[in-house]
């Protein structure tokens, strides 16, 4: 078992709570994603299945059997997916989960189609290349990769974004999450994709982010201290341009700022 020893064994996230409502996101994702009865669906840096459920749900209002295979390098995240998925376990509908860094674990070309839900940026910079090899490689001939992240709308709204996600990494003691994650642009997540071997890249979704920091207490275990102690450093550290750009709002006890959210199709040849 190849896994990754890092914040994730000890973050305790709900995404329905921290990235909000994602129904719209999540149905382009579908819709784009075509899937047909038989194939292997791949839910890569998973996490507890978020992306698994809401496929498996979606193909059993429609009657489409399929096998997802939900990988993550964290096997207490992986633990959580058999209270998230338990439904779908109980009727056989076919999951598999590996706990493997996909950095270096090798799929074997057996999937048809990839979803990769904001877990490129769980790697550094330099590193998130290797990740879509593998799944470039993971992938049967034609198959798809759909890489969903969020950034700012230009490079310097990307770079507050990292900074944030960074100030409140460190606040909340995910040192390695801190020190590891990089935020791709838009532009560096294509080049990635490119330089993977992946072509015919487009866009089938692209919504705003509304990043909500009373939405992240759960990454403080409920200290509410801690997040004010973030609210302030966004008050006083962010320039007056960001925040006019971030439709920065200062609600007390929580601060709001809106970033975008895209999802990327990009095919094997």
């Amino acid at each position: 078992m190849n896994k990754v020893n890092n914040g994730w064994n000890q973050r305790k996230v709900n995404f329905l709570k921290a990235h909000g409502n994602e129904d719209d996101a999540f149905s382009c994702l579908v819709s784009a994603l075509n899937i047909q009865s038989g194939q292997i669906i791949g839910d890569i840096m998973g996490g507890y299945g978020g992306v698994s459920r809401y496929i498996l749900e979606y193909c059993a209002r429609k009657g489409i059997s399929l096998r997802v295979v939900l990988l993550d390098g964290s096997e207490e995240q992986l633990k959580k997916s058999y209270e998230y998925l338990a439904s779908f376990d109980i009727s056989k509908q076919g999951i598999e989960r590996i706990c493997a860094d996909v950095r270096v674990f090798s799929l074997e070309k057996m999937l048809d189609k990839v979803v990769l839900k904001m877990g490129l940026h769980e790697v550094k910079k330099e590193e998130q290349v290797n990740v879509l090899r593998n799944i470039y490689s993971g992938l049967k001939p034609k198959g798809e990769v759909y890489v969903w992240e969020s950034f700012g709308e230009d490079e310097r709204l990307t770079k507050a974004f990292r900074l944030i996600v960074r100030k409140k990494d460190r606040l909340a003691g995910f040192m390695s999450l801190a020190q590891n994650r990089y935020f791709s642009s838009e532009n560096e997540i294509i080049e990635s994709l490119k330089r993977s071997g992946f072509t015919g890249i487009s866009e089938v979704y692209s919504g705003v982010f509304n990043y909500q920091t009373k939405n992240l207490i759960d990454d403080f275990n409920g200290n509410w201290e801690l997040v004010n102690k973030w609210n302030n450093y966004l008050r006083t550290q962010l320039p007056k341009d960001v925040k006019r750009d971030i439709r920065f709002r200062d609600e007390g006890n929580s601060i709001s700022m809106n970033f975008t959210k895209k999802i990327f199709k990009a095919i094997k040849n």
